[in-house]
């Protein structure tokens, strides 16, 4: 069916899954159907050029400008449906309340547990705020998950809080998760069961996949915080080299928070090597050559894309089964699943996946990528998509 599909992101300060998605997404949508963008920048609240704080927290909550741009791109789109990704800071509130005054049908692409997480992962300061589920925000407010402000997450809060009283979330005829488990987590938020669809990202994988190479060092490639399981992989590692100053090498890849505790980790560990932020070629020379890609993280992951990345270039993966990430990494078959994140349990992982012979270690890759074709089939995807559409107008 040829749809008119008007999809709408406010593009974060940094960049992160969710943008790699949406970007890839439109490529797809494109092809079968008529796409037409709505965009909002979250840099267009930075610089010089920036609104006032004061207008700024106005249109936080509600932000006329943006409302009127979203009803005019539906209109002269003549669109069936709306896309929604993230629509904070700019997009704002105002993007549900014109949907459900103008009876616009909207399906909400789900990469993190907004609406019911200020931060947006549920996780901060190594806790998870399990109680959001249930709209008691506090908590998590309080902890300044989001960007690190406790007055930001206060506003957070009165934010969603309004949202979900208002009733504009009604207009989201379709929830899409990437994983049963993000699903059933809005299932308990109270999201109706016959709303939310699990429908997990697709993969356009190489056609040939490169010659693999093992040149005795592990990956981790990720944005530098807390909760991606940095500092217990800068840990596990000086566990190692304590072991053995000739163990595998680490490398590290990526940018953040942490980036100068990263380069000081490695100035003082030989096995360490810090890499810097990686694109294209360079990333993928540094997949194609390692002989496992690490993925520790600590919160409650959506899915996890760079697992699929691995497993295109037949990688095996050693991954915390923390959210989604435990129905996509299996246990001795694609992957390590560690029991904890601490720098020990990823330590003795590293010990473990050193005690695999070659053979085995080629065979969690082919079994990555076995999977990769199977679950993340980009037609599977389309059919599924569709079908998520066809309900959504049904129920419109």
């Amino acid at each position: 069916m040829n749809f008119k599909i008007l999809q709408v992101f406010n593009k974060y300060l940094e960049k992160g899954g969710e943008e790699l998605v949406v970007n890839q997404l439109t490529i797809k949508l494109k092809q079968r159907y008529q796409l037409k963008n709505c965009l909002f920048d979250s840099a267009q609240w930075t610089g010089d050029q920036a609104p006032s704080k004061l207008r700024q927290l106005k249109d936080f909550f509600y932000n006329k400008e943006s409302a009127v741009e979203f009803k005019r791109a539906f209109k002269e789109g003549d669109c069936d449906i709306a896309l929604f990704h993230n629509i904070y800071p700019i997009g704002s509130p105002s993007l549900y309340h014109v949907a459900k005054e103008e009876n616009i049908p909207v399906v909400q692409y789900i990469h993190n547990f907004r609406p019911f997480s200020v931060g947006g992962t549920l996780w901060n300061k190594g806790k998870v705020y399990e109680q959001s589920l249930r709209q008691d925000f506090l908590a998590e407010a309080l902890s300044g998950s989001w960007q690190g402000s406790r007055l930001k997450s206060l506003l957070m809060m009165l934010l969603l809080k309004r949202l979900h009283q208002s009733g504009w979330l009604d207009n989201v005829k379709a929830w899409i998760a990437p994983s049963e488990f993000i699903k059933d987590k809005f299932v308990e938020a109270g999201i109706p069961k016959n709303k939310i669809h699990m429908l997990r990202y697709d993969w356009e994988t190489m056609s040939v996949m490169p010659l693999r190479k093992d040149k005795n060092f592990y990956l981790f490639l990720a944005r530098f915080d807390d909760e991606k399981g940095v500092n217990e992989v800068l840990d596990a590692w000086d566990i190692i080299y304590a072991n053995n100053s000739n163990g595998s090498i680490l490398k590290i890849a990526g940018d953040g928070k942490l980036k100068h505790t990263v380069i000081n980790r490695a100035l003082k560990n030989p096995l360490i090597d810090y890499v810097g932020y990686v694109m294209t070629n360079a990333k993928a020379e540094l997949f194609q050559n390692c002989r496992a890609v690490l993925m520790p993280s600590k919160v409650w992951e959506s899915l996890g894309l760079i697992v699929y990345e691995a497993y295109d270039y037949g990688k095996g993966v050693i991954a915390s089964a923390n959210g989604g990430l435990a129905e996509i990494v299996e246990h001795g078959n694609t992957g390590l699943v560690l029991s904890e994140v601490t720098g020990q349990s990823i330590a003795e992982a590293i010990k473990q996946y050193e005690n695999l012979s070659q053979e085995q270690r080629l065979a969690m890759g082919d079994n990555g990528r076995e999977w990769l074709l199977r679950e993340a089939c980009p037609k599977k995807w389309q059919q599924e998509f569709e079908k998520v559409i066809t309900l959504a107008l049904e129920n419109y």
